[in-house]
């Protein structure tokens, strides 16, 4: 080969690895993963060769269960096969036995047939002795006449005839003999045959129910691990729900009712499998996957109400100046109910959404001055009162810890604060428990 074609055909072979690698890299991109823990974020890399051996062994399993399902059914069908023919032969067998009997029946029938004929022959011989003295006496005896001479010989010819037609039957006998025979060692040669194969095909049977045994065990042993590790992702998936509803009882919420309002049924609790269950693997199995498919679902739906909840604070650094709940009003110095939470900060301090969401209202509203207001979904809404610049609009889609405005004091207010309200499904909540179950939910 020339050092043209050898460049040529590397080439070919780097633009192919080059074509490969374009691939890999578009389908399996490193990803990072972001996690922020009091102001400082982290990141925690997913590498490609990571993502690939994830897909392959996912792919390497899925192989293996198609493999072992098919061989169990064709095997079973092998075995049904193996059993037709066995008694497709069994059925000759006995065919053979009879006609083998029938042989039999007719070989006694010639036998009994060939001894009377032989009786018969011996009389008639002695019948020719008798006739051959007779014919000696009558030659002796000049005085027989014409008629006895006639009739002597007639009967002679006779004899003769009779004798020529026993000797015919014993050839014909002696054949059938012979065609019997011939065909009696067929028959016990296919007879020797079938029980080769019949042997044969016990020993194939045996060595089929061999391999179904360890196929059922090997099938047992990955449903007992599908189990396993059904259990463990529902034990899991418990402990996240467990994890998410303390979250969202910390804010004064019941995630019960929550939940029940996002549309789940209520479903849920760690799996324990049942004692003296008499059901199949396939069917514990299927009520195992059942059981996490709806902590599953229940997990999705706290994890969306938990998407939906404001837990961080709409302020880097502030103090409280009025809580949640009965307080004396700062300006007329009466005794009033407060829905929300006043965090004292500086003047044009920047305020960040406390969640994801939808803008529902921008812009000045009466006492609370200039107002944003934020839908989280699920019924959960924020509001931030008394700002002194807006920098949103109304029906904008807006991310986690986005600026929204700058503290001020419009409205009915007596100095710069943040006025910072939570409503779930209409009714107010103390967004100072919301700010203590974020702290939860984000320490390091």
């Amino acid at each position: 080969m020339s050092r043209g074609q050898l460049l040529e055909e590397a080439s070919g072979w780097r633009g192919f690895i080059n074509r490969v690698k374009a691939t890999s890299n578009r389908l399996f991109p490193e990803r990072q993963i972001m996690v922020r823990t009091e102001g400082r974020l982290r990141y925690i890399r997913v590498s490609q060769a990571l993502q690939v051996s994830t897909v392959f062994g996912l792919l390497a399993v899925t192989s293996w269960m198609t493999y072992s399902t098919a061989s169990y059914v064709l095997n079973d069908r092998v075995l049904d096969i193996k059993d037709a023919e066995i008694h497709k032969a069994r059925l000759a067998y006995d065919d053979l036995l009879g006609e083998v009997g029938n042989y039999q029946d007719k070989f006694s029938s010639l036998t009994t047939e060939l001894v009377e004929n032989h009786g018969l022959m011996l009389k008639l011989v002695e019948q020719n002795a008798t006739l051959q003295q007779s014919l000696k006496s009558v030659a002796t005896k000049l005085e027989s006449t014409q008629e006895e001479r006639e009739t002597v010989i007639a009967t002679r010819e006779r004899l003769k005839s009779e004798l020529k037609t026993v000797e015919d039957k014993m050839r014909s006998l002696a054949s059938r003999n012979f065609s019997l025979d011939k065909e009696l060692n067929t028959i016990q040669g296919n007879l020797s045959n079938v029980d080769k194969e019949r042997r044969l095909a016990l020993e194939e049977k045996a060595r089929l129910n061999e391999q179904v045994k360890n196929l059922e065990t090997t099938l047992a042993d990955l449903h007992e691990t599908e189990k396993t590790a059904v259990q463990r992702m529902t034990e899991h998936t418990a402990q996240r729900i467990t994890a998410i509803e303390t979250v969202i009882s910390r804010t004064g919420l019941d995630p019960q009712k929550l939940v029940a309002n996002v549309g789940e049924s209520g479903m849920g609790g760690p799996f324990i499998a049942a004692k003296g269950d008499a059901e199949e693997p396939q069917d514990k199995l299927k009520a195992s996957l059942s059981s996490l498919e709806g902590q599953v679902e229940r997990w999705r739906s706290l994890k969306s109400l938990m998407n939906s909840l404001p837990l961080h604070s709409p302020l880097d650094y502030y103090y409280v100046t009025s809580s949640y709940g009965k307080r004396k009003d700062p300006v007329n110095n009466r005794w009033a109910h407060h829905y929300g939470l006043d965090m004292g900060s500086s003047y044009r301090a920047p305020v960040y959404t406390a969640a994801a969401g939808k803008v529902i209202y921008a812009g000045w509203k009466g006492k609370y001055g200039k107002l944003v207001e934020i839908d989280h979904g699920n019924g959960v809404v924020s509001k931030y009162g008394h700002l002194s610049k807006i920098f949103v609009k109304k029906g904008e889609e807006i991310s986690h810890r986005t600026k929204i405005g700058l503290v001020g004091s419009t409205g009915r207010s007596t100095g710069a604060h943040l006025h910072y309200e939570i409503t779930v499904n209409g009714k107010t909540r103390n967004p100072a428990k919301f700010i203590k179950a974020g702290r939860y939910v984000f320490k390091g």
